[in-house]
């Protein structure tokens, strides 16, 4: 992690999604619907954090780290 990561705390948000469509072996669906977009989007150009998704074939799991502002500025 970059100096941030030491100084700042993060929320650390993770969840598993099961009994979804299958997705035939695949390690990602082929195109990215609104959710799946929003997520990320958010979560890295509005939120400063990342957003991993893994598309398993027990179900999603997606990750969601973002920083904690402690002071303005």
């Amino acid at each position: 992690g970059d100096e941030h990561d030491k100084r700042s705390p993060w929320l650390h948000i993770e969840w598993i999604e099961r009994g979804g469509p299958h997705l035939a072996g695949s390690p990602s669906p082929d195109r990215c619907g609104f959710g799946t977009t929003f997520i990320r989007d958010a979560a890295e150009h509005q939120l400063h954090g990342r957003a991993a998704l893994d598309f398993g074939q027990s179900g999603l799991q997606c990750t969601i780290d973002l920083p904690l502002e402690t002071s303005a500025g």
